[in-house]
């Protein structure tokens, strides 16, 4: 299995541009495709990726929760290194638990004591509502009430209403937004805008929580310096009041020191580094797996030179959610949480015990509490041991992962094991070890070049990365099964560092789109595990053919093809076929978008959607041919009669013309309800190319609107439609019309934009020269438009499954290590000579079957005879 971390594996040397087998020409071809090591695939400067997980892991380090910066953006914070990076060197932690996917910024962070600085607190608002000064903006429909002290905001004639007030502050000398809510009968949140014309960003969305909060506005806003901005306090539901008690925005002179500079770096299974502090110390180290419930951090501390200087002081600390305990024996901190336990334990003794505070303030202020539930902060001192200050001094700590509501045992044993044993030291070489097995293991492009449309700066090399960081993305997507849920399957996530979490009960890390596609590809890694993840979502059919969560267009029936082409399972395709049945006829009758969970804010049953349609039609394609396959009488004939009728309605629903399709129609509607403009995107009605029904007319209506946008010297080859699902639709329906020029153009510009962007995220939209990430980020979409396009380009085609091979037009080179029916397959492709030879385990030595004319632009098929042994798949 993929995920068994404990198997050796040979090191590689790390191969250099220019030199040795795995070096590139100057048109990017690679001579015998040798895959990197994680060395080569190393992230540096103020772009890198932050985020790290393992296959089969709950626990994601630095996550990049997309639900809190907005289905867009939040200004300032759109880099992981904005979001997750700090002079405090903070490990960020996600965990996925029940159907919840937790999010604990700065579980540890580490400062340096200056045991001569004295605390001081600095305000530049302090507001405790014992008047009600006329700084604030109230809303006519809000009235206010003084009692005791508090305010007491109450709504009228409307849902919701605000006070508001415009400030001007220094955010990085004032950083902390600190507000009581003593009370509430409705809800609440929290709002700041800088400018009229900005998006508003949500310090705290709708919540009736209460009590004292703290926010940090530069790390919620990306703000930096003095900033002009306006704050709105927002009290929800008519007549039912909520209590303001105090609001104040501080800063802290601190005797806790962060780093004066600091540099981090990006590898797949360890981030390392590196800081030096006013007092002189510099230190090095790196977060790493130690196994899948356990992140440790190893560090190594080189004290200041000089007589006299006192022995540094190393503070951790971390904020939590829930209640903490010790065991001095373990030298462990555990916080016990709704349905989950962690762990923090040390290598080092210990300066006393944590110490304990309710708020990020008090923690800078040392000023702790004897109890702190709920949440708070702790820290711990390590006093550097004497002996070391001539030196580097060693420091080992661990963060460990437990499910269940009586987990802090486990938690504690977990988080102890590696620090007592010392095995922590070996955690980097261990997920090396891993990471440069699974990357030998994965399909081998040699052409990683830019063809056919503006380089755009965009390297081979740079794609290369690109390419296999793809696969680092969607191995570490992968979650265990979660029983706790009644869920025993594995899952492949949408986005595991997103935190996206919308799917169907159960299983809500799995979107039905995403997921599905993820594990086409996840196939020729750990075909077993794929299965897995895919007879799981099935499970979660309904008697009436619905599956829970956001709805998506399907192709649930081309990834159950595709699985079995490359493993030949026919057991596996009977035993769910009837629960795919079911939902194809569910995604008839429901075919738009339904979004999102028990309460769908968006849910319009006459809305008809051409991504949902075509994307219907091309995945009854397939359950026909599954349907040949398993030999169901009268199945055959009955997807044939389905797809005819779909047909039939998606002209009638969204051709007004047959020169002019449309995306969006509304049964009984003149307009398209809130989707506004009936057109849509280009590309969403352009996929319709896919569908082999169209006549020559409709055809040329469809390749119109694909025209119309179409730009090969523009981004994205002028398409505003980025996602993956689309791309790969469009381009083999421009390959099945006999449009290979199209096809190379949008592989080569989707694949330079994306790693242009560099981030793998659900959509881009091009900006002041760049291109910016924008839906889910961290999706998989943008890593498997990589991998697709650098296999077209290469000769091979994803979506079939049963290997296909084309040579798209002014592109050269192969792809080996494909694994097909567990045996090796490797093309290669020369247009020059309209031919393709191929090579490996599976295929028959005769000659014929070694080298296969192949036109530019078509599309052939490995024949079956071809396969060494001859064995076949039935249908």
């Amino acid at each position: 299995m993929l995920v068994v971390l404990s198997a050796p594996v040979t090191a590689r040397a790390v191969v250099s541009p220019g030199t040795g087998p795995a070096s590139q020409s100057s048109t990017g071809e690679s001579a015998s495709a040798e895959p990197p090591t994680v060395q080569a695939l190393r992230d540096t400067g103020p772009d890198q990726r932050r985020w790290m997980s393992l296959p089969g892991s709950r626990v994601v380090v630095n996550p990049y929760n997309f639900n809190l910066l907005g289905a867009n953006r939040t200004p300032g914070m759109e880099k992981p290194t904005a979001y997750s990076n700090g002079p405090q060197l903070p490990m960020n932690v996600g965990y996925y638990v029940g159907d919840r996917a937790e999010e604990i910024p700065q579980a540890a962070s580490l400062y340096m004591r200056d045991g001569e600085r004295t605390p001081r607190l600095r305000s530049a608002l302090d507001d405790d509502f014992s008047t009600l000064s006329g700084e604030w903006d109230v809303s006519p429909q809000l009235s206010t009430e003084l009692i005791d002290g508090q305010a007491k905001l109450t709504v009228h004639d409307t849902i919701a209403a605000s006070i508001s007030r415009s400030l001007e502050i220094n955010v990085d000398q004032t950083p902390f937004l600190q507000i009581t809510v003593p009370r509430t009968e409705g809800k609440w949140s929290l709002q700041v805008r800088d400018g009229a014309q900005s998006p508003l960003i949500f310090l705290q969305r709708d919540t009736d929580q209460t009590g004292a909060f703290t926010f940090d506005l530069p790390r919620a806003t990306g703000w930096h310096g003095t900033k002009s901005f306006w704050l709105s306090f927002v009290a929800i539901y008519q007549e039912r009041p909520t209590y303001l008690d105090h609001l104040r925005i501080v800063g802290v002179d601190s005797p806790m020191q962060t780093a004066a500079s600091f540099e981090t770096e990006w590898l797949p299974g360890e981030l390392p580094f590196h800081a030096t502090y006013p007092n002189g110390v510099a230190l090095s180290g790196s977060d790493a797996f130690h196994d899948r419930d356990t992140v440790v951090r190893s560090i190594d501390l080189q004290p200041s030179s000089g007589e006299g200087n006192p022995v540094p002081v190393v503070t951790v600390a971390g904020k939590f959610a829930g209640k903490p305990s010790w065991d001095r024996k373990s030298r462990t901190l555990t916080v016990t949480s709704a349905g989950y336990s962690y762990a923090v334990s040390f290598s080092l003794p210990l300066s006393g015990e944590p110490r304990l505070y309710r708020s990020a303030v008090d923690f800078l202020l040392q000023n702790p509490s004897q109890e702190v539930d709920g949440e708070g902060f702790w820290s711990v001192d390590i006093p550097l041991p004497v002996a070391r200050r001539s030196g580097p001094a060693e420091l080992g700590m661990s963060i460990a992962f437990a499910p269940g509501d009586n987990a802090g045992a486990l938690a504690r044993e977990r988080a102890s094991r590696p620090v007592l044993d010392g095995t922590w030291r070996g955690a980097v070489s261990e997920q090396t070890r891993f990471w440069d097995r699974l990357l030998a293991g994965v399909p081998q492009p040699h052409d990683f070049a830019v063809h056919g449309v503006p380089a755009s700066g965009v390297t081979p090399d740079e794609v290369r990365r690109e390419y296999y960081t793809a696969w680092v993305h969607i191995a570490s997507n992968v979650l265990p099964p979660m029983p706790e849920t009644g869920f025993h399957y594995p899952q492949i996530a949408n986005g595991k560092a997103s935190l996206w979490n919308f799917g169907a009960p159960g299983a809500k890390p799995s979107a039905q789109w995403e997921s599905v596609l993820e594990m086409q590809f996840f196939a020729y890694v750990d075909p077993d595990l794929a299965w897995q993840a895919y007879k799981g979502l099935l499970s979660l059919v309904s008697h009436d053919g619905e599956m829970g969560g956001e709805s998506l267009p399907s192709r649930k029936a081309q990834t159950a093809d595709v699985l079995y082409r490359l493993t030949g399972d026919q057991a596996s395709l009977r035993s769910f076929y009837p629960a795919l049945k079911r939902h194809l006829l569910w995604e008839r009758d429901n075919p738009r978008w339904i979004c999102c969970g028990e309460d769908p804010a968006v849910d319009f049953p006459n809305e008809r959607d051409s991504d949902f349609v075509v994307s219907l039609l091309v995945d009854m394609r397939y359950a026909r041919e599954i349907a040949g396959i398993l030999k169901i009488p009268g199945e055959v004939e009955f997807w044939n009669q389905q797809r005819t009728q779909l047909f039939e309605n998606y002209l009638r629903w969204l051709w007004p013309s047959t020169s002019d399709p449309v995306q969006y129609h509304f049964v009984g509607e003149e307009r398209c309800n809130y989707r506004g403009d009936c057109r849509g995107n280009d590309l969403d009605v352009a996929i319709g190319l896919n569908v082999e029904l169209l006549d020559s007319e409709h055809a040329a209506g469809l390749t119109n609107r694909f025209d119309a946008s179409y730009d090969p010297t523009d981004d994205f080859a002028g398409f505003t439609e980025t996602r993956y699902p689309e791309f790969s639709l469009a381009s083999y329906g421009l390959l099945a019309h006999g449009m290979p020029e199209r096809t190379a153009v949008l592989a080569n510009a989707y694949l330079r934009d994306i790693v242009r962007a560099h981030m793998f995220a659900e959509s881009y939209v091009p900006h002041e020269g760049t291109i910016r990430p924008t839906g889910v980020r961290p999706s998989s979409f943008a890593a498997m438009t990589v991998i697709d396009a650098v296999w077209m380009k290469n000769g091979y085609r994803a979506d079939l499954g049963w290997p296909h091979f084309v040579a798209l037009p002014g592109e050269t080179g192969g792809l080996d290590g494909i694994r097909i029916l567990g045996r090796r397959l490797n093309e290669n492709i020369a247009p020059a000579a309209a031919e393709l030879r191929l090579s490996g385990s599976l295929i028959s030595p005769v000659e014929s079957c070694q080298r296969l004319r192949l036109p530019v632009g078509e599309t052939i098929a490995l024949p079956q005879p071809c396969i060494a042994g001859r064995q076949q798949l039935p249908g």
